[in-house]
């Protein structure tokens, strides 16, 4: 039994020996972080509508046939990324007496910077970034002289939607770009 006690006691003294060696080491740490930020670009387009002086469009009232309303489309770069852009156009008629007739209307495209494909207008040139603009895309409204009395007090709407998407990595022209939203 005395050999117990001494194997017990020698382990007792071992074991108080090893922590008072851990707890007597000291080790020099040291630590360090790096927080890099990235952040993504953005592509941001104003859709500018405006009256042949450069003011803002407002509705118009009382047009007659045969009348030309002067209103001016542009679509204005105003992110940090060169931008192909297209633009797509749609007349809707309502509170017609009858079935409308889109055809009576004439909108005043400008076919020298823009092209027509698919139902949308491409600006043939990539968009300059941080303030580039449009050509103007459409330079007026004209309404048929042979509009009878079933447009009398009816509405029409010209619908303007422009879509832009990015020039960098994404093909050599505005009707190779992907990305288009569907």
């Amino acid at each position: 039994m005395k050999s117990k006690k001494k194997i017990l006691a020698c382990a007792v003294i071992l074991l108080c020996l090893s922590v008072m060696a851990q707890s007597t080491q000291a080790f020099y740490v040291r630590s360090e972080t790096a927080r890099n930020v990235i952040t993504t670009s953005r592509i941001d387009i104003d859709l500018r509508e405006t009256d042949a002086a450069g003011n803002p469009f407002v509705d118009q009232f009382h047009v007659l046939p045969g009348q030309q309303v002067e209103k001016e489309v542009t679509v204005r770069n105003a992110g940090p990324q060169d931008a192909y852009v297209r633009v797509r156009l749609e007349k809707v008629f309502q509170n017609v007496n009858g079935q409308p007739d889109a055809s009576l209307v004439a909108l005043d495209i400008n076919s020298s910077d823009w092209t027509y494909r698919d139902g949308y207008y491409y600006y043939n040139e990539p968009l300059s970034r941080n303030g580039g603009q449009t050509p103007e895309l459409l330079t007026g409204v004209t309404f048929s002289e042979s509009m009878g009395n079933q447009y009398q007090g009816s509405q029409f709407k010209l619908i303007v939607t422009v879509q832009a998407t990015q020039v960098a990595n994404n093909g050599e022209s505005v009707f190779e770009a992907k990305g288009w939203p569907m």
